[in-house]
């Protein structure tokens, strides 16, 4: 049985698809061309981050409530693992490069 953070951050990628795959080659270059694309990579990606949150707001929303708050901090840790293996530079997004 796959893991729910799994099922969530596959369900992520369905409803958003255009936009998820739009940003994953956005994302490939970027690690090629950081500071041509900078721009560019924060424009979309600030618009990806509001869709993650709201994934992850669904998926630990209920465990927060209670004994389960300490697990629910390790749920977000790995679905934002698993996000990072179709975006390496997820936490890039909003970084100033000097």
């Amino acid at each position: 049985m796959e893991p729910k953070y799994k099922k969530y951050v596959s369900e992520m990628f369905d409803r958003n698809r255009e936009k998820m795959m739009k940003f994953m080659l956005l994302n490939q270059d970027y690690g090629q061309n950081k500071k041509g694309l900078k721009e560019e990579f924060d424009r979309e990606g600030k618009e990806i981050q509001v869709i993650v949150e709201e994934w992850l707001e669904r998926l630990c929303k209920q465990m927060e409530k209670g004994k389960n708050s300490a697990y629910s901090a390790k749920l977000a840790d790995k679905f934002l693992e698993e996000l990072r293996k179709y975006f390496p530079y997820y936490n890039d997004i909003g970084i100033i490069i000097r």
